[in-house]
């Protein structure tokens, strides 16, 4: 967690040079969540500095890496940022599928949940529907 603290703060104090740096410090660090949450970190300094095109390249990084740990949490998490970024490149249909994961992965972890009782995203908002 300590690893984490630095790029966090550069968040909370609105410091992009520090947060892109810190996490570029730190992203071979032994831990693969770690990594995979450095890189979700600094999709957040990207984003809040306009740089969507790096802030969607981290999100997917740090998806792929949760996915291969297999980290239902962390991936939902990243899912959700990710099909923002999405939208802003009018990729329709890839943020429904990330919202529609990340909603499914929500439900394993705590069926219980009121949003995940809902039907799927309707249909007629992909792209490519009739």
């Amino acid at each position: 967690f300590l690893t984490l603290l630095e790029p966090i703060l550069a968040i909370f104090t609105d410091d992009a040079v520090l947060g892109v740096s810190a996490v570029g410090r730190r992203l071979s660090h032994p831990d693969p969540w770690t990594r995979a949450m450095l890189r979700r970190i600094r999709a957040a300094v990207l984003e809040n500095e306009g740089d969507q095109v790096g802030a969607r390249r981290d999100l997917t990084d740090a998806a792929a890496g949760f996915r291969d740990l297999g980290d239902r949490w962390g991936l939902s998490e990243v899912l959700s940022s990710l099909a923002e970024a999405h939208l802003v490149f009018g990729d329709f249909n890839e943020a429904v599928e990330a919202l529609e994961e990340s909603i499914r992965l929500l439900g394993e972890l705590n069926p219980d949940d009121c949003c995940t009782s809902s039907p799927p995203l309707h249909p007629g908002w992909r792209s490519d529907a009739s």
